[in-house]
């Protein structure tokens, strides 16, 4: 990648010209030092760039697609204190260890 052209700019046009899709109807949103989220129009789309797990090699830079997950940065921490937790409000017929 050069290095005064802009890193979103470039990825979309890249991912526009493999793909096929018009650039406005991509957003790409930083969300950590190396790491893009990349929002689609429709489910089609998003099947398409996700190419069963294939990267998307340029002669520049590598993109690796995954699906985006609330677990995404996720990270695990040991707990530094033990809470007794009451739930309230589940309806009897809903209330099961699944519901917890």
């Amino acid at each position: 990648m050069e290095d005064d052209a802009n890193p979103k700019e470039v990825i979309i046009q890249e991912v526009c010209r493999v793909h096929g899709f018009d650039p406005g109807a991509l957003e790409l949103l930083l969300v950590g030092p190396e790491g893009f989220l990349l929002v689609l129009p429709d489910e089609a789309s998003a099947i398409r760039i996700y190419n069963e797990g294939r990267p998307l090699i340029t002669e520049s830079f590598r993109l690796l697609f995954r699906r985006w997950t609330r677990f995404a940065a996720f990270s695990r921490a040991a707990l530094l204190h033990l809470v007794d937790i009451d739930i309230c409000g589940i309806p009897p017929h809903a209330c099961n260890l699944a519901t917890a």
